[in-house]
């Protein structure tokens, strides 16, 4: 039972960022964030280390936003830290790697204790300086840049900094707009957390059992499975149901790895490895992993 109560909780905190992700998509003003899909979103931990991301988004932004919250608690200090606040930047050593790339963070309190953060990552069509296109030899030519800070203190945004904006993008509304996207989307994830908290009666998110399994520092495996790696030869509907959402997803379970299956498109397998996670944990997971394979091979006769 409580393997299966684990799956619940996994499978529920995927299915929160997830709609925290697609609540971006939905409110976003740029063409990039809602046909493009130049997005993410997580949730972590009260210490800023991820324990889940969402599936929708670009792969570009994993290792980075898994790395960014610590750089946020770092900056903006534990004693400034308030419920209703959120945290924005777009600090390419920072945050995701370049200007256009907007972080923006919000601190989850329960019973008025820090529990989690969630955050969310998004490319913004315009952040001035020379405009579209690689020209620019240096930073300060690519456009505005955001170091940490608030934008919003207490649920009172920072009129101040969207002044600045505006006076430095080209397409003042969009940008601005994105940015309240990317608040907003946060707030979704709040919302959904503090209920599945509520179910499974939980105060904070280090009760639940499976986060000690499944966080670690953004690193998610994605094994596509094909009969044939020469030709890339796919398996049959029915043997793809078979092995992702029946054998093989069971099996690794079975073994200790945190995995979900991924199905639209290609089948593929996606595991996380531990929180702290060295050469003999990533011997371990590939030996768990080839035992699997191997028997789920033989399942469908091959």
């Amino acid at each position: 039972m409580s393997e299966l109560r684990n799956q619940v909780m996994w499978n529920r905190l995927i299915s929160i960022v997830e709609e925290q992700a697609l609540a971006l998509v939905r409110t976003a003003f740029s063409t990039s964030v809602r046909e493009a899909g130049d997005l993410s979103a997580g949730v972590y931990d009260a210490e800023g280390r991820m324990i889940a991301q969402a599936v929708t988004g670009t792969p570009g932004h994993v290792n980075t936003m898994a790395a960014a919250v610590a750089n946020f608690i770092e900056d903006i200090g534990p004693h400034r830290i308030y419920e209703g606040d959120s945290y924005i930047t777009n600090d390419p050593w920072k945050g995701t790697g370049h200007l256009h790339d907007f972080t923006v963070v919000n601190p989850v309190f329960r019973n008025g204790t820090l529990v989690a953060f969630f955050a969310c990552t998004a490319h913004v069509v315009d952040v001035g300086g020379r405009g579209y296109g690689p020209d620019a030899t240096e930073v300060y030519e690519e456009g505005l840049f955001v170091p940490i800070m608030k934008f919003a203190e207490r649920g009172v945004v920072n009129e101040d900094l969207l002044n600045i904006v505006r006076h430095n993008v080209r397409e003042a509304g969009q940008v601005v707009g994105d940015l309240y996207s990317l608040s907003g989307c946060n707030d979704t994830g709040i919302r959904r957390l503090h209920a599945m908290l509520d179910e499974f009666e939980l105060d904070d998110l280090a009760d639940l059992p499976i986060v000690g399994d499944i966080r670690g520092a953004g690193y998610f495996y994605g094994i596509e499975l094909v009969k044939d790696r020469t030709d890339r030869l796919s398996f049959s509907d029915e043997d793809r149901e078979h092995l992702l959402r029946g054998f093989l997803s069971n099996r690794l379970l079975e073994l200790g790895l945190i995995c979900r299956a991924d199905d639209r498109g290609e089948p593929v397998i996606q595991l996380s490895p531990p929180l702290i996670a060295g050469p003999d944990e990533f011997a371990e997971i590939t030996s768990k992993l080839r035992q699997a394979l191997t028997e789920a091979m033989a399942e469908v006769g091959m």
